[in-house]
């Protein structure tokens, strides 16, 4: 049974992509199934840091627009806009 609320138009979804910071690093959604999402980036000059491997924080771009995507796509859109969210800790946390 899939989880997607009305499919997931990967071609959309890559043409939405291509002139914000998705297409700046190269990422792009190749694949979808029944409750996941696969996509892909290059290491390149544009994805590594200094020292010449992958850099972190652009590791963290490619996971949370997968998330974010993965999220837009499993509800109802006329009721529902998926936002990134940030959790503050609080003193109980500490």
């Amino acid at each position: 049974m899939s989880v997607w609320f009305d499919g997931i138009p990967l071609d959309e979804l890559n043409r939405r992509g291509a002139s914000c910071a998705n297409g700046h690093l190269g990422i792009e959604l190749i694949e979808a199934g029944d409750d996941w999402l696969k996509g892909r980036m290059p290491v390149d000059h544009r994805t590594r840091q200094p020292a010449g491997v992958l850099h972190g924080g652009v590791s963290m771009v490619l996971a949370e627009t997968l998330v974010s995507w993965a999220a837009a796509f499993v509800v109802d859109p006329a009721k529902y806009h998926c936002v990134g969210q940030v959790r503050i800790p609080t003193q109980r946390d500490r």
